[in-house]
């Protein structure tokens, strides 16, 4: 009975066929430094001896072979039989010591406890709406441990799965919120992911689902944690838990229209939600919930689409592993072992765990063999009913067609991302891959140098000497017009200053002079170009340059801005004015051909993205011309395809904000090595 408990600060989602998948996260955000509710999990370990020892198991078992199931009244009749006998049947007097010990350990620093079920792995029940006791006692909690597997044998539990039901219960200290919400690392509704989306309620969070509009919404800003958007909602009702009871009651009139929480909380909830989602690599829905003291997490839903660090590691893992096979995605995900052909159902029984299945076709009545695998390849094309037990499966899966390469036992590491299935493993240790990648490959790629450069972007000149010392090749300075300063380029004298300047502003030609004072100090300043929207706006803008005695040359560059549809459509005229490079200004295009600087870009990498061929359409031009290609980027934003992209298309310099710096070189690196790769 060893593991019949396990307190939820030491489960690792290594523990989910044990304690199941919601106990496991809990415990993964403990160990991440994260506040959840203090419990232990009654595991199904504990279910399954305590089923076998009683003598329950093989009655339950004989019963289920010879029930009726196209016969509803008779399946619900066995439901109501087993779970008075599992309310009944006495349990082992040392399993119930060890639970009354736990109890007592827990009671002392919590008075409501609530208990719910957790379903494992392969089990197709839902987590259970938790009890919630007040101040019980030992007894009592046990009580509430046998209702909780009773509800393990529903009949709709046993239809689904027409075998002994697995489980787990948690039982842990129950919060009684003042204030409580969800906090999403991706809009749901936008799919932004630059941004932390917050929901915010008085009391507890359920009443989102009565009326899911009531309360705050908050945007934050994941680059920095600052709030960019506040909306305070109405609420007039709230869910308070008094004695272990959900109860609805009206808020005050004084509170109806106040902030949930505050600024410096809402803050800290984002920094949260970017370390839950950095510890999964993937977004995730938090449940929080605020008592007088402390924020507490009480749920996390990670959702399977990866996040861009997600990307890195597979790219890495299989950086040097020969390619076997090359399909489609059937479910994302990364996993290696070796393989084990089921040509023939008579292999069924052969599966072990941790091998690579591979399969014809797939159907329901494989899924349970085909759980114990790490990852399934399909040796056909894709289908809906396979994608659809895919997902229920949840394992790395990949669609190859009929003819492979694939030999019986070799190890191959299949990539469900990419669709893509490799010789070999990657030679890093499994519990270790992610903090191997982030302290060493990750750290190797963003010290390293590039050919595409990694130039840094900055307004605010106090920020010159932290930026300094990063590993860049130059910076783009876009001063606010009251705080025009060219004092800080002497920090950046080996590296090119590109300092940005609006040709209609009124100030133009009083700046060109202090420009041309700076650089009898700093010869590395470059110009960047706005707002000459015309060919002749240009030659405009470069006269006035040259009446002030700057002249183009080796050590001065003058590049334009490349910021509305029309200087693309015209970009052969304004190469042909005498230029030495062009910025590509991702925001001010993207604003100016969707209307918006919030505009989601998550298919621009089609062909069709207008975009995408405002970009590819420049970068051709400025290559014929033999000029620089600079690369804006929006503020706070690296989309690892469209950087993979513009390296392929042979840019000189990608510009980013100076936090986003080593992202970025991580990004270029790794698409060098594929295209050297590639190439080779």
């Amino acid at each position: 009975m060893s593991k019949a408990i396990l307190w939820l600060n030491e489960l690792d989602r290594e523990d989910i066929d044990l304690v199941g998948r919601q106990a496991a996260d809990l415990g993964e955000l403990s160990k991440i430094g994260l506040k959840i509710p203090r419990g232990f999990v009654v595991t199904n370990e504990a279910l399954q001896n305590w089923l076998s020892t009683s003598g329950l198991e093989e009655k339950i078992k004989q019963n289920l072979r010879n029930l009726d199931w196209d016969n509803p009244q008779l399946v619900s009749e066995f439901s109501i039989l087993i779970k008075e006998a599992v309310l009944k049947t006495p349990l082992e007097k040392a399993f119930q010591g060890s639970l009354e010990a736990a109890s007592r350990k827990l009671q002392k620093s919590s008075k409501f406890i609530s208990v719910q079920t957790s379903p494992v792995k392969d089990q197709d029940t839902s987590t259970s709406e938790a009890t919630v006791l007040n101040n019980p006692s030992p007894v009592k909690i046990l009580a509430s441990l046998r209702q909780a597997w009773a509800l393990l044998f529903s009949a709709e539990s046993l239809r689904g799965s027409r075998t002994l039901p697995k489980g787990a219960v948690i039982i842990q200290e129950s919060i009684s919120p003042t204030t409580s919400g969800l906090a999403y690392s991706i809009d749901p509704d936008s799919g932004d992911k630059k941004q932390v989306f917050i929901r915010a309620v008085w009391g507890a969070s359920e009443i989102l689902s009565v009326d899911s509009k009531v309360g705050d919404t908050y945007l934050v800003d994941k680059t920095n944690s600052k709030i960019y958007v506040s909306k305070i909602g109405q609420q007039n009702l709230q869910i308070i838990k008094l004695a272990g009871k959900d109860k609805e009651l009206p808020v005050s009139s004084p509170f109806q229209f106040q902030q949930k929480i505050t600024a410096a909380e809402i803050e800290n909830l984002a920094v949260q939600v970017k370390k839950v989602e950095n510890h999964f690599l993937r977004p995730v829905q938090i449940t929080w919930a605020q008592d007088e003291e402390n924020i507490f997490i009480l749920s996390v839903k990670v959702f399977e689409t990866p996040t861009p660090l997600a990307s890195v590691r597979g790219n890495l893992l299989t950086l040097s592993l020969p390619l076997l096979s090359s399909g489609s995605t059937g479910y994302k995900g990364l996993a290696s072992g070796p393989l084990r052909s089921l040509a023939s159902l008579k292999n069924l029984h052969r599966v072990r765990g941790g091998e690579v299945v591979t399969i014809k076709t797939l159907t329901k009545n494989l899924l349970p063999t085909i759980r114990k695998s790490a990852a399934v390849i399909i040796e056909s094309s894709r289908q809906p009913q396979n994608q659809a037990l895919l997902e229920k499966l949840a394992k790395p899966a990949v669609f190859v067609g009929d003819k492979t390469a694939l030999k019986e036992r070799q190890i191959v590491t299949v990539d469900g991302g990419s669709g893509k299935v490799f010789s070999g493993a990657p030679n890093v240790g499994s519990s270790k891959v992610i903090d191997t990648l982030r302290k060493t490959l990750l750290t190797r790629s963003a010290n390293e140098k590039t050919a595409t450069g990694v130039f840094a972007s900055f307004s605010e000149p106090s920020l010159a000497t932290e930026i300094g010392q990063k590993n860049i090749d130059g910076v783009f300075f876009k001063p606010n017009e009251s705080k025009t300063t060219l004092d800080i380029a002497s920090v950046f004298a080996n590296q090119p200053f590109i300092f940005r300047l609006k040709y209609s502003s009124e100030s133009f030609s009083t700046t060109l002079e202090s420009l041309k004072s700076a650089r009898a100090v700093g010869k590395n300043i470059w110009l960047a170009l706005s707002g000459a929207k015309t060919p002749q706006e240009l030659l405009e803008a470069k006269k006035a340059i040259t009446s002030v005695g700057l002249h183009r040359s080796e050590s001065f560059k003058i590049l334009l801005s490349i910021e509305v549809p029309a200087q693309v459509i015209a970009i052969e005229k304004f190469l042909e004015a005498g230029i030495d490079g062009v910025c590509i200004d991702e925001a001010a295009l993207t604003k100016t051909l969707f209307g918006s600087d919030q505009q989601t870009v998550l298919t621009r990498l089609a062909d069709t993205s207008p975009l995408i061929r405002s970009f590819e359409q420049t970068v051709e031009a400025a290559k014929n011309a033999k000029v620089k290609i600079f690369f804006v980027a929006r503020a706070g934003y690296s989309d690892q395809d469209l950087i993979e992209k513009l390296v392929d298309l042979g840019i000189t310099a990608l510009v980013v904000n100076a936090d986003e710096t080593e992202r970025t070189r991580e990004i270029v690196a790794l698409a060098e090595r594929r295209t050297v790769r590639n190439k080779s």
